[in-house]
């Protein structure tokens, strides 16, 4: 009889088996490092995002707000321009004194210019209507 024969059949056996369970516990602790990195880089990607999130609708708001306030100063300048036309035409003037009547005007009621050239373009007779309470520039009707 050879020597390989000569051995028990289930020592071989065993022996393979406990080979094979050596790798299998190394392959589940390597899928379970490699699990946990996974986990890790999900946490952070998750966290990353949520701030990246956070901060475009942050960015969101800010625009919007931007937008809003933009849309407001090109409405006011609309009617401050209106306004200036209208006492250029009224008071023969140059665009630069119509401004201005329009900033005295603010300063001495403490209003707004926008406000003041808004009441104005109500104010003011125009040439197709040829109504108007004032005379003055900021004077209220009556």
């Amino acid at each position: 009889m050879s020597p390989a024969s000569s051995r028990d059949p289930r020592a071989s056996q065993v022996v393979r088996v406990e080979t094979l369970l050596a790798a299998v516990q190394d392959m589940v602790s390597s899928l379970r490092t490699v699990s946990d990195q996974l986990s890790r880089e999900i946490c952070v990607l998750t966290e990353q995002s949520g701030t990246e999130v956070g901060a475009t609708r942050t960015d969101l708001e800010v625009l919007r707000t931007e937008n809003s306030h933009l849309k407001e100063a090109l409405q006011g300048r609309s009617i401050i321009e209106r306004a200036k036309g209208m006492l250029m035409a009224k008071y023969g003037c140059a665009e630069e004194a119509a401004f201005q009547m329009l900033v005295s005007v603010s300063r001495e009621e403490r209003r707004k210019v926008r406000d003041v050239a808004a009441d104005m373009a109500t104010m003011i007779p125009t040439a197709r209507t040829g109504e108007g309470a004032a005379d003055r520039p900021g004077q209220r009707a009556r």
